[in-house]
């Protein structure tokens, strides 16, 4: 009877402060003897590591794409406002990643604490493997949240007793990451091939592909200010390892890749019926007159990032879209690449009409997209399509069911081809790192002209970047951890469409102004949290500039 009542006091006094319960643990079936020499009840207790992940997916989701100059919320009690009028302190609560992060970290080092009392064999290796990913993907958030420039994190490694000091100081940055890199290490050797892994579960190929992500950001401008090379060679060959093995390849249809579970995602959350967290983007990203509330409209920032196709004697070219050219102007939409025409829904594209059927987006000044319920209607001129199904509104007018079954990719092969090459232009090899931007450019159904060789600057790579990841929630934190986010993320635009006897006039016009300062590039440890770390540490560091 102790042990029962170790375990429930243990997840009552070192799991409090959430909005549910991370552990249902109920003493009357689980004790310490049956939960780790049972197979099946760790599995459940694993489950739940993975069911508390953080996806921005339920009401006005994709916050970081609207944070940052990807999009605008049209919703404006969303979290994205708070962030773009930096009207948050560390009293708000913004973006809590705090609470419910060290929750799972805790789990995570109680079972890892007792995973060599499961029977010995390839279920306790590939559960274990598991436990040392998940608390590696914690942490991994936790520092994108609440580190850089120095500051770690509180490591939190063994679990604590109903007597330890659960309170210790932060570590540095470089003590953090690579408690984090030792987590994926020892996930990579345990985990199986993704092969064998069961479908939205972590496997060897995820933690190695983490690895890469955690090197990246370690190696960027933000943390690697006297850029030291050695921090890039090592996410070069953290990818290159990776690469090789072959475990992953790009999707043939990029328009259907966030849609199914595909050879390209690598880490992705599952959604079923009944989930503890619900998939709501379609119902909340849609054009208005489908049926959807248009949060997270792209800019015309967004949209002008996407290159401009050429063809001449059979030879294709790209170029920048440049609003000075006559004929970019008179046709903005125009022979573009074709990731912008399966991620953006524009002036003239066709979409659902939410009853089984298909109709053209107006969305000139006036026109139906922007005027129809405009309290949703899109503020750019823009609707999302990357993420949304055609057929979901003509299904829910038949079930009524408001929930997107669709995986939502947190790794995926693309990021981490990318990631090698951002990686190996800071090498200075750049005719290695063009190979993998076009091979990414040359994958089937975007064939974009190849990079010609000395052409792949810095500029083009970040573009580039910025393309193929489009509102995947990535340029919140690249554009952060390359420090130039007070620079991009001051302003967005939109564009106005007027028609006069039907010829179109194309105008970009500011939309918002932003604010942005450095401080921003941290979110602050909340005050809950830092009142009670300092009530035990009294030189418990805040993070710059938000004392």
């Amino acid at each position: 009877m102790k042990k029962i009542l170790y375990i429930a006091l243990l997840s009552s006094l070192t799991y409090t402060g959430c909005s549910s319960d991370f552990l249902d643990l109920k003493p009357a079936s689980y004790s310490e003897e049956n939960l780790f020499s049972d197979i099946a009840l760790s599995e459940g207790f694993i489950n739940s590591l993975y069911s508390a992940m953080p996806m921005d997916v339920g009401n006005y989701p994709l916050n970081l794409n609207a944070a940052s100059d990807e999009a605008k919320t049209t919703n404006p009690v969303a979290t994205a406002n708070t962030i773009i009028r930096g009207d948050y302190s560390p009293s708000s609560n913004i973006m809590n990643r705090w609470q419910g992060g060290y929750k799972a970290i805790r789990s995570a080092n109680l079972f890892l604490d007792n995973s060599h009392k499961l029977p010995a064999g390839t279920e306790r290796d590939r559960l274990t493997g598991e436990a040392h990913f998940m608390r590696a993907y914690y942490y991994h958030i936790l520092l994108k949240h609440y580190g850089g420039k120095g500051l770690g994190l509180p490591l939190i490694l063994k679990p604590q007793q109903i007597t330890d000091e659960i309170y210790i100081d932060r570590s540095s940055y470089e003590e953090t990451l690579a408690a984090i890199v030792k987590d994926l290490d020892q996930a990579i050797a345990l985990l199986p091939i993704p092969a064998k892994t069961v479908s939205g579960r972590a496997s060897k190929g995820a933690a190695m592909a983490l690895k890469v992500r955690v090197l990246l950001y370690a190696a960027s401008p933000m943390n690697n200010p006297t850029d030291d090379k050695s921090k890039w060679q090592a996410t070069a060959d953290a990818a290159k390892d990776l690469i090789t093995k072959n475990y992953y390849s790009l999707h043939d249809d990029y328009s259907r890749l966030f849609l199914e579970k595909n050879k390209e995602m690598i880490f992705y959350k599952s959604f079923t019926l009944g989930a503890a967290e619900a998939s709501l983007l379609d119902y909340n990203i849609q054009p208005t007159t489908t049926g959807g509330r248009g949060c997270s409209a792209p800019t015309q920032e967004a949209v002008d990032a996407y290159e401009v196709v050429n063809e001449a004697g059979g030879i294709k070219t790209a170029v920048s879209f440049d609003w000075s050219n006559p004929a970019h102007a008179a046709a903005p939409y125009a022979h573009r690449d074709p990731r912008f025409y399966a991620s953006v829904l524009y002036d003239g594209a066709t979409w659902s009409d939410g009853k089984g059927g298909s109709r053209q987006l107006d969305l000139k000044d006036g026109g139906l997209d922007r005027t129809m319920t405009p309290e949703n209607a899109t503020k750019t001129g823009y609707y999302l399509r990357k993420y949304m199904n055609f057929d979901f509104f003509p299904q829910f007018r038949i079930d009524g069911m408001v929930l997107s079954m669709q995986p939502y990719a947190e790794i995926r092969y693309g990021e981490v081809l990318l990631n090698y090459a951002e990686a190996l232009l800071k090498l200075g090899q750049e005719d290695e790192a063009r190979t993998y931007v076009n091979m990414i450019r040359g994958r089937k159904g975007v064939e974009m002209p190849a990079i010609p060789v000395g052409q792949l600057t810095w500029d083009r790579y970040v573009n580039e970047r910025r393309v193929e990841l489009a509102f995947e929630q990535h340029r919140f934190w690249d554009a952060k951890r390359w420090n130039i986010a007070e620079n991009v993320f001051r302003s967005v635009k939109g564009i106005s469409i007027k028609e006069v006897n039907g010829s179109k006039t194309y105008t970009p016009v500011l939309i918002e102004n932003r604010t942005y300062t450095t401080k921003m590039d941290i979110f602050p440890i909340p005050q809950t949290e830092l009142d009670q770390y300092r009530a035990v540490i009294p030189g418990f560091k805040q993070n710059p500039g938000w004392e």
